[in-house]
């Protein structure tokens, strides 16, 4: 990835290079050859053929990289590299001040076909999102032309069914920033837990509330934490139990293992035929458990193999791409049982969970798309770890079995429209 992003940029530069120029640059010009250009900008402005952004700037879309699979530095010179080129081009993005490069790199790839209009001079300002009560917001968090519309316009749909609800007041803390937007209640429910990545983590009870506990812990490394000290970020009506749903998977390090007390999966009716029950006997929940078994057994190798001498990997061409294949593995390889358990659960009843049907399609779904990242990790290991090849074959396989039988199972899972993460 290092050699390719390093052509990218060569690539970008020479795009912007062959950029015209500017004729009001020069400095010689009579005034009334200034009026003239001026009138032709508002004319190409008003009446050209608007292009996509990707071919008036001669870099495609397709050759830029999903942010998830670069390092925060590429990403940074990647976006100080495609700005300067929009700049080149008379080409000014509108974006909030104090907005992460990750988020505005994103943003940047969603609209880089769009089609927009060139002009020889001037600016061209380039907006994400059109200001309607029904566009998603491409920088939740950050962005506050919207937030008192999209308050007032949605206060009694707030109201009415708790979608949206103002944070209680500041405490001074440095969340304060966070506490001047909305929550988002819910979207943690559809989620893959993976909050550093995640655009709306700013706007998410589970997020900001488990940022708080990573902060304590380290302000009080004994555990011991003063009530006071909890007390101080209360959690708003109703969110106490957001931070014990099932869906927060906790994120397995190499040190953990699979649960012998099988009562983590289990309800309160011992009932045989239970849907609790009925879920743990599936195919599904056996084949998806006995590969997070084995993934976390090649992790844990993995991890020491690397950990007792990293020189010759990065030597043999060890990169930040296969890095990030291993923690993707890391993050998923127990979380996607627990999805399906939970699907699987509201298939045998649909009355288990509010709207069951909707439910166990959007825990499918989630739990699909981690498979479809995790399937994609372990192709790029099995291209470049040659020793670890008949192992990783052979968990690739039974996940591509794994994610058959989801498919099957839940035929309307990759349809379904995930609240706030999905656009419809």
């Amino acid at each position: 990835m290092t050699h390719y992003i390093a052509q990218l940029i060569d690539d970008i530069r020479a795009a912007a290079a062959a950029a015209p120029p500017d004729p009001l640059d020069d400095k010689n010009l009579p005034s009334w050859r200034v009026a003239d250009i001026q009138a032709k900008a508002s004319e190409q402005f008003l009446n050209g053929v608007p292009q996509p952004l990707s071919t008036i700037v001669g870099i495609p879309s397709s050759l830029l990289p999903s942010p998830h699979r670069l390092s925060n530095q590429q990403v940074s010179t990647l976006l100080s590299e495609m700005l300067n080129l929009l700049e080149a081009y008379n080409f000014s993005p509108d974006y909030p001040e104090g907005l992460p490069d990750r988020l505005l790199y994103d943003a940047l790839r969603n609209i880089w076909d769009d089609d927009n209009t060139h002009v020889i001079t001037g600016r061209v300002h380039i907006g994400f999102c059109e200001h309607e009560e029904d566009e998603y917001c491409p920088f939740p968090g950050y962005c506050k032309e919207c937030q008192d519309l999209l308050m007032n316009e949605w206060n009694e749909e707030a109201d009415a069914d708790g979608l949206l609800k103002p944070l209680e007041p500041s405490d001074g803390s440095r969340y304060a920033k966070f506490n001047e937007n909305m929550v988002l209640e819910g979207i943690q429910n559809y989620c893959d837990r993976w909050c550093e990545r995640c655009p709306f983590r700013r706007m998410c009870y589970v997020a900001i509330t488990e940022e708080k506990m990573q902060d304590l812990l380290e302000k009080y490394p004994d555990g011991n934490i003063p009530a006071e000290e909890m007390m101080k970020w209360p959690l708003g009506e109703g969110q106490e139990d957001a931070l014990f749903d099932d869906d927060a998977a906790q994120d397995a390090d190499f040190d953990e293992e699979w649960p012998e007390d099988e009562a983590d999966f289990e309800t309160e009716d011992d009932d045989f035929f239970s849907p609790s029950n009925k879920a743990q006997r599936h195919p599904l929940t056996h084949q998806s458990k006995a590969f997070a078994m084995q993934m976390h057994q090649w992790l844990k190798n993995r991890h020491q193999e690397l950990g007792d001498n990293l020189t010759p990997h990065l030597a043999q061409g060890y990169s930040e791409t296969m890095t990030l294949a291993e923690e993707v593995l890391n993050r998923f390889h127990f979380f996607i049982p627990v999805k399906l358990q939970r699907a699987l659960v509201g298939l045998y009843d649909d009355e288990h969970f509010d709207d069951g049907g909707r439910d166990m399609n959007g825990s499918a779904k989630v739990a699909l798309l981690t498979i479809d990242e995790s399937l994609d990790a372990l192709t790029l290991l099995i291209r470049n770890l040659k020793n670890h090849r008949t192992e990783l074959k052979n968990l690739r396989q039974q996940l591509e079995e794994i994610r058959n039988m989801t498919e099957t199972e839940f035929p309307e899972a990759r349809a379904f429209i995930r609240p706030y993460h999905d656009q419809e």
